[in-house]
């Protein structure tokens, strides 16, 4: 099995093994993105600007919200923080939004993406469950923080992508 670029490189190389072996579905998980049949397979050579562009989205937004934590959605931060007995509530508020902020930083930077990814992955899963059990703390629809929260999975899983600073050496 091979796979070359449009430039004609060899991108992909396995020899094939006997059919109905285990190793031939792996070797062409291997060569997935050169084998598959796409509508348009030039498209693969850019497949690191989908991590990248998802990581720079998210990154402002991510901003965005523990910017709101600063302000307009103090109170109802310190309730929530409240209601599920942490004390001092103020300095949660602030915490959560401090590691909002700098995790944001960082996925637009794409510096420790996956660390980044993973923390707020974990954020987003305790919000979206506080959102599930009482909606009128936080306002805002599951289907936000679902969504927000498959794009962090899919940053942990993929990495940076292209224009990061932690890409792998």
């Amino acid at each position: 099995m091979h796979a070359y670029s449009p430039a004609g490189e060899l991108l992909c190389s396995a020899r094939r093994p006997a059919q109905g072996t285990l190793k031939m579905a792996s070797l062409r998980s291997l060569c997935y993105n050169f084998s598959m049949l796409s509508i348009f397979p030039n498209l693969f050579t850019y497949s690191l600007l989908a991590p990248f562009l998802l990581r720079v989205v998210i990154g402002i937004i991510f901003i965005d919200l523990g910017y709101f934590k600063f302000g307009k959605e103090k109170p109802a931060w310190n309730m929530f923080f409240e209601t599920i007995h942490f004390k001092p509530n103020y300095l949660f508020v602030i915490l959560l939004a401090i590691i909002e902020i700098v995790s944001g930083a960082f996925l637009i930077l794409g510096y420790l993406t996956q660390m980044a990814a993973l923390i707020m992955a974990v954020i987003l899963f305790a919000e979206a469950y506080v959102e599930l059990r009482d909606g009128s703390i936080l306002k805002r629809d599951i289907v936000f923080y679902t969504l927000l929260l498959v794009i962090c999975v899919s940053l942990l899983l993929t990495g940076a992508g292209a224009f990061a600073l932690d890409l792998p050496l």
